[in-house]
């Protein structure tokens, strides 16, 4: 694995053990899975309100609606996993070193 924090001196062929800080799982979780659900619900409900005050069919206003705005959605998550990608807080970290890998002994 690259980009993971190493104050122990591990090399290649030792096995670690290594940690995500905590929280950082459960703030993941939700950018991935309930982003794009709320901007599905956000972008379906004003293209249905915005076709019908338009005169459009509200149904068709709803779905391209839900998809841009699953599309714009998605982009802020690429774009906030860039921004926190080169953040050591967020790293990965080396626990500790159980076992040294051949000729490392």
């Amino acid at each position: 694995m690259h980009d993971v924090t190493d104050a122990h001196g591990a090399t290649v062929g030792d096995i670690v053990s290594v940690s995500i800080p905590d929280g950082i799982r459960s703030r993941a979780a939700a950018a991935v899975f309930l982003v794009p659900v709320a901007c599905l619900l956000a972008g379906y409900l004003a293209g249905f309100l915005l076709g019908g005050w338009l005169g459009k069919d509200p149904e068709t206003t709803a779905v391209i609606g839900a998809l841009a705005s699953v599309t714009v959605g998605m982009l802020g998550i690429r774009l906030a996993e860039r921004t926190v990608a080169g953040n050591a807080a967020f790293a990965p970290r080396v626990d500790a070193i159980i076992s040294r890998g051949r000729g490392q002994q």
